[in-house]
């Protein structure tokens, strides 16, 4: 992509802030999960020291120029982010695994942290954000590109590849985070495009195409819903766009559409034989049975945060008993498990006050046009937030790299 002027912070604070949470966004993606060796702890250790100083940072920046910022006063979803903080710590406290509990309590406040980070950073210092899009799109073609070259590699048996030190998603724990994450820089691609910002079209190509070949089921039923939403809230602009194209564009797009098959072809594929090449994805609703058990089990704390796959042998069917699994393949209903239903009502209450604050735009912002650089972000928010969201009812996409 082409620099359009840049600009970074001028004071040493802006820039240290600047450097430690770019340098973040490729550090926690990039660091490869290998089952043999804990590299992913560097990513919690990253995760949590860097969330820590960046918001110190941050706030000793504003109190020292202003009165404290509002990002840090009790509006709704701050509030509804403390709340849920609190209760997470009452299910750490009731949990009968309370080394797991705190270490995993441990990572939800550094999340915590670094989301009045980022309300910090966007307020104190709007110049980043440009960076941080132009970092995080970079980050997702490096990491596209490796998972094409480790599943090539894994489907044609070359041996460099062949080994627990390389697996088949790239740097990802598994092909559903790969595909979300990968789906959300997908569509941040398609959205800049649209909207004549200068993102190449090889590289949305790359993405598409390592998104295809994670052959993630919910995530290719998911991003589609989302993609057709988006038309048909747009459909009279697309209508009088399409209206005026000539012979060449409509070729170009026939090569389009050819190659978008091409790419989900192997998820298409995945949904109609996935029983034979993986049974064990069939077990997800016996899964999701067996957390509402766990869930009813511990309506109230839950069985703490971190927990899921100890307690989940005490619930799981007679006839999976040589199964284990650390994940419910559903994150509400992982959160209901672990943290409570109060918990659960939290997290839903805060994604549906973010949804609907962010709808409001997506009437506002045409699908092309020259309006305003907020409103199309909040408007880009609005369907990532939404993808992913639904992307969690059917997979666990939030596990270390969300």
């Amino acid at each position: 992509m082409k620099s359009t002027g840049l600009k970074f912070p001028s004071d040493a604070t802006g820039r240290t802030v600047g450097f430690l949470f770019l340098a973040l966004i490729p550090l926690v993606t990039l660091v490869p999960y290998i089952n043999l060796m804990p590299l992913w702890l560097t990513q919690d250790f990253l995760l949590r020291w860097v969330s820590v100083v960046v918001f110190f940072l941050c706030l000793g920046k504003t109190l020292v120029h202003s009165k404290p910022p509002s990002a840090l006063s009790l509006d709704f979803p701050n509030l509804l982010l403390l709340l849920l903080a609190f209760w997470v710590l009452l299910s750490v406290l009731n949990s009968k695994e309370a080394f797991d509990s705190f270490y995993a309590y441990r990572s939800f406040l550094a999340l915590v942290l670094f989301w009045f980070s980022l309300r910090l950073v966007w307020g104190t210092w709007p110049e980043l954000f440009p960076w941080f899009e132009r970092v995080f799109y970079g980050t997702a073609l490096v990491a596209a590109l490796w998972l094409i070259l480790t599943t090539v590699g894994h489907g044609l048996g070359i041996t460099f590849f062949m080994n627990a030190t390389i697996p088949r998603q790239g740097t990802f724990p598994n092909q559903n985070i790969a595909a979300g994450f990968l789906g959300m820089a997908l569509l941040w691609g398609l959205r800049q495009k649209l909207n004549r910002r200068p993102v190449s079209w090889p590289g949305l190509a790359l993405l598409l195409l390592a998104w295809g070949l994670t052959e993630s089921r919910g995530a290719f039923f998911f991003l589609a819903a989302v993609v057709i939403l988006y038309l048909v809230l747009h459909m009279r602009e697309i209508e009088e766009i399409l209206s005026k194209w000539d012979s060449r564009k409509w070729f170009y797009f026939g090569g389009a559409v050819l190659f978008i098959a091409v790419c989900l072809s192997w998820m298409v594929n995945r949904v109609f034989t996935g029983e034979t090449t993986d049974p064990r994805a069939y077990f997800r609703i016996d899964v999701w049975v067996s957390s509402f058990k766990m869930v009813w089990a511990q309506p109230l704390f839950g069985f703490g945060p971190g927990t899921y796959g100890d307690v989940y042998p005490y619930y799981r069917p007679v006839w999976l008993w040589n199964t284990s699994n650390p994940f419910a393949h559903n994150e509400f209903l992982q959160v209901a498990a672990e943290c409570g239903l109060p918990a659960l009502l939290l997290v839903l209450l805060l994604l549906g006050a973010f949804l609907r604050e962010f709808y409001f735009s997506v009437r506002k912002a045409p699908l092309l046009g020259n309006a305003g650089s907020n409103l199309q972000t909040v408007n880009l928010a609005f369907f990532l937030l939404l993808f992913e969201a639904l992307h969690n009812s059917v997979d666990f996409t939030l596990d270390r790299k969300s």
